[in-house]
Order: structure tokens, then sequence, then C-alpha cells
């Protein structure tokens, strides 16, 4: 079982990844539609995988910045998302915002312990609805499925 959905399609993005591209001046990702961190350069289609049993795709975007600064434009962008706060078993936090409808995030992964740095930013979209509690989960080590 994942801890970390996010932590984990990302490392595995980097040693599986099935393609990757130079994004341009997209103003939102194209899987999700979701709105892109302006800045965002660098992305990758992540490897499909499973989460609480509901198939997920997944790309991530390498930006500059810092993660509070990320975090306040993702508020400011996405209403109505809920934010989870989390930090990962090698220290890096982890911020998601997930659409209230439970079939999109947005990741926003820390680079390094205690470091303010952004390491990527990820999007996910769910084949079908996750429930809150698996929403809520996302990046915590007891992951609820139910």
């Amino acid at each position: 079982m994942l801890k970390n959905i996010f932590g984990g399609l990302a490392m595995a993005g980097f040693t599986f990844a099935l393609g990757f591209g130079i994004a341009g001046a997209e103003t939102s990702d194209s899987l999700t539609g979701l709105p892109l961190y302006p800045g965002a350069p660098f992305t990758m289609k992540m490897p499909d995988a499973s989460y609480c049993g509901v198939s997920l795709q997944g790309t991530m975007y390498m930006p500059d910045g810092k993660v509070a600064a990320i975090d306040r434009w993702y508020a400011a962008h996405l209403p109505g998302f809920h934010f989870y706060h989390a930090v990962d078993g090698d220290g890096r936090t982890q911020d998601s915002f997930a659409k209230p409808d439970g079939r999109a995030a947005v990741n926003i992964t820390g680079d390094r312990k205690n470091s303010p740095d952004v390491y990527a930013i990820s999007y996910a979209k769910f084949a079908r609805p996750l429930p809150p509690a698996a929403m809520a989960s996302m990046n915590q080590r007891n992951v609820k499925c139910n």
C-alpha cells in the first residue's frame, strides 16, 4: 500500500516516465484542466496508478518557488477546493488541494526536510470520485479509503 500517493508517483515518474515535454505558456494542466502555476516549465506524465481502488492519471511540473507562495496562489485560484497539509516520511511538506467532487487534486511537494522551496507540483485525475476521507489522507501515512 502506498503511504503517500503523490510522493510515490513523483519518484516513480522520474524513474518510469511514460513521456515528458517542455511546457510553454500554458495556463492550465492538460489532464485536469485546472489552473497551472505560472513558471512551471517542465512537465512529465506520471505512470498510471491506483489509489483506494480508483485508477488515476497524473502530470508533474517542476517550478521554482517557495511552497508557501505556491500554496497561496492555488488557494486564490482554486476556490472551494479542500486544503490538506502533511509531511511525508522524508520530511517533505505535502500540501494538497482536492476538488470538492473528489475527481481531481493538485499536490505541492516541498524540497528536502525543512526547506521552504518547492520540489514539484503534481496533478491527479481520478477515474471516479474519491470519498472525502480518501482525499484527506492522500498524503498521510495512514490511508483511509472509506
